[in-house]
């Protein structure tokens, strides 16, 4: 399966980290490696223990080639994840300095020196856009810098915007379907959801999205059927299982969310998040 080769390939990489722990590629793909599977996991977070190990390995990668650009690159995304500003600050400087004419290296400095002040760092992404396009980097930065003060009118505004340039993002979908359901506008979130199911049908995220948004106006055979389908395209991910069986528990139908609860538990690693779930339907 999948799951069996992506273990296979870890066992791997961390045997050539042993091996030859000066080689910096190594140590890049093991962080690589590691970092898609804490994205897979739905773990990443500030919180979560893998980003010690992932951003370690993308340290040691810049230790042994300070001057390749893409190992700078990816430890700025483990760096945002720990909200730690101050170290990736220094990161997108000396991005700049070895590729001044990055153009993701203006957005991400103006952002972060700007300490996610919409006046100091909108401008500038701003004067970002202007000068390469309306890239979706730019647009990403700039609904954070939003979503990060409280701007909902700003956020919404930007994040459609950024549709117009970029109509098959499925992010932006995502970030602006939350976005309508944190204020209960739930049935203007289901369209964009149901665009973000049709771009990105083999993630389990959207379908959660679409079937959290129906739960909420009601239209419960239809989150059923969100619910179903990301189980039957994500049929290895524990949370497509919880999710159904979640759903199927508040409909009353407790046989049927028995059984995949305990499906969760027949995967082949499956998180301690299953067990505590089974336990507490039992």
């Amino acid at each position: 399966t999948q799951q069996e080769e992506s273990t296979e390939a870890e066992t791997i990489l961390r045997e050539l980290v042993r091996l030859e722990p000066e080689v910096a590629m190594n140590h890049s793909l093991l962080g690589g490696m590691l970092l898609a599977k804490a994205i897979g996991e739905n773990s990443f977070s500030p919180l979560a223990f893998e980003l010690d190990e992932i951003e370690f390995h993308f340290e040691e990668a810049i230790r042994l080639e300070p001057d390749q650009l893409v190992f700078r690159k990816m430890l700025t995304i483990v760096l945002f994840a720990r909200l730690d500003f101050d170290v990736l600050a220094q990161q997108a400087r000396e991005i700049t300095l070895i590729a001044p004419d990055y153009e993701d290296s203006s957005s991400r400095l103006s952002v972060l020196s700007s300490g996610n002040n919409p006046a100091d760092s909108v401008p500038k992404l701003r004067g970002a856009i202007a000068q390469y396009g309306p890239r979706a980097s730019f647009y990403e930065e700039m609904s954070i810098v939003y979503a990060r003060n409280d701007l909902d009118v700003e956020q919404e505004a930007v994040l459609r915007e950024a549709l117009s340039h970029h109509p098959d993002n499925s992010w932006f979908y995502s970030r602006l379907g939350y976005l309508l359901t944190t204020q209960e506008r739930y049935a203007e979130a289901i369209p964009l959801f149901e665009t973000e199911v049709a771009l990105d049908a083999h993630s389990p995220y959207p379908h959660r999205n679409l079937g959290q948004a129906l739960e909420n106006v009601e239209r419960l055979a239809d989150a059923e059927a969100a619910y179903r389908k990301g189980l039957a395209q994500n049929p290895e991910h524990e949370h497509s299982y919880l999710l159904l069986a979640d759903f199927l528990n508040g409909q009353g139908k407790f046989d049927e969310a028995e059984l995949f609860f305990r499906e969760a538990t027949q995967l082949m690693e499956p998180g301690v998040r299953v067990f505590l779930s089974l336990q507490d339907f039992l």
